[in-house]
């Protein structure tokens, strides 16, 4: 069995340099939380690429009968912490 990759990356190692203090639970949670938001970006991002690379749009997706519930989720999160 190949032996995963344990070597940071670029970017994992920025973050370490820039949060190498402690923080409280607050901080930690409000870290996360922007780093939640930076990748859903970044994945609405490639979303949309692909879906104009391929012409697909949302009324497309609508009538394959797919239901996601990614953005309602994603809303009640924001509800809740008052964004």
């Amino acid at each position: 069995m190949k032996e995963p990759n344990r070597k940071l990356n670029e970017a994992q190692t920025a973050i370490l340099r820039l949060f190498g203090r402690e923080m409280d639970q607050e901080e930690i949670a409000e870290l996360r939380d922007t780093l939640v938001d930076f990748l859903d970006k970044q994945l609405q991002k490639e979303l949309d690429r692909v879906m104009k690379e391929k012409n697909i749009s949302l009324e497309d997706i609508s009538n394959l009968g797919i239901k996601g519930n990614r953005t309602e989720y994603l809303n009640e999160i924001r509800r809740q912490k008052g964004r």
